[in-house]
């Protein structure tokens, strides 16, 4: 039998080392855009306490509209959950491009 006809070793090929590499890339892509968030928010003259409180707080909203949109996207759709999730990110860039309060930026961060 010709070796591509036979399994693959299990090892490298199953569906876990393709996840495991799925989330690596996602959260290689995530550190990226924190270190320019961290940088952009430095630079807009944010205190290390205020660029803390606004991190903590992109992240809880990331996690609370995460578990919304997952948890609602076969009830509503896919297509329209991805069309809101873009929408809200949208939202979040001319929030952060127009807006240097640290209220503002939080309700605009909570949307990343």
């Amino acid at each position: 039998m010709a070796w591509y006809l036979s399994s693959p070793p299990s090892a490298f090929f199953s569906c876990d080392f393709f996840f495991f590499l799925r989330i690596a890339k996602k959260t290689t892509m995530s550190l990226q855009v924190s270190v320019v968030l961290l940088l952009y928010m430095r630079e807009i003259g944010l205190s290390d306490q205020e660029t803390g409180w606004l991190l903590s707080g992109i992240l809880f909203g990331d996690v609370v509209i995460s578990l919304y949109i997952t948890t609602h996207a076969d009830r509503f759709g896919r297509r329209r959950m991805l069309v809101v999730g873009a929408l809200l990110k949208c939202f979040a860039g001319v929030i952060f491009g127009l807006f240097h309060n640290i209220w503002f930026l939080l309700i605009g961060g909570g949307e990343i």
